[in-house]
């Protein structure tokens, strides 16, 4: 099987689930930034030494990057049988998470400057795709539990990047 199928040569892809839709369709938008928000915790996992305990978790942060976007890149057909969906369980689990950490944060005395280290601008980096996923899935009807996860998320890597400062 070849990697290029020339199906999308006119401008147009398909969701999960069968339809086609134009490439600058506002859900290829959405599924495409949180896409990238996988790539930035990607940086961030990479810049993690082999012994801090957040790797496990920016893996599982990656892992549900995917499932959010396999929720966004489906049309009615596909969403009917996507063996997993954003979910409260998911929220409350970023809750506790930024709960968590917000015990660690350090007390504020200025603005923040991202670029602090390497590190620290990395998870900013994720941190504003996600919430450029967020403003595009906000634009979609439906998907409430997908946004509500990319606010929560988005609170919780803020939190990170100022731990690392």
């Amino acid at each position: 099987m070849k990697l290029y199928t020339k199906t999308g040569d006119k401008g147009t892809t398909s969701l999960y689930g069968g339809s086609r839709v134009p490439k600058d369709n506002l859900k290829v938008w959405a599924y495409g930034t949180v896409d990238e928000l996988n790539v930035s915790l990607g940086l961030v996992y990479a810049n993690l030494k082999e012994e801090d305990e957040r790797r496990e978790l920016i893996k599982n942060l990656q892992k549900n990057c995917f499932m959010i976007g396999a929720e966004l890149a489906s049309d009615e057909k596909g969403l009917k049988i996507l063996k997993e969906r954003a979910s409260e369980k998911h929220i409350e689990e970023l809750e506790r998470l930024i709960d968590s950490f917000q015990e660690k944060l350090p007390k504020f005395t200025e603005f923040t400057y991202p670029g602090y280290n390497v590190l620290s601008a990395n998870i900013h980096l994720a941190r504003v795709t996600c919430r450029r996923a967020e403003r595009y899935a906000v634009s979609l009807e439906g998907y409430e539990n997908v946004k509500k996860y990319l606010n929560r998320l988005s609170d919780l890597l803020y939190i990170m990047a100022e731990i690392e400062r």
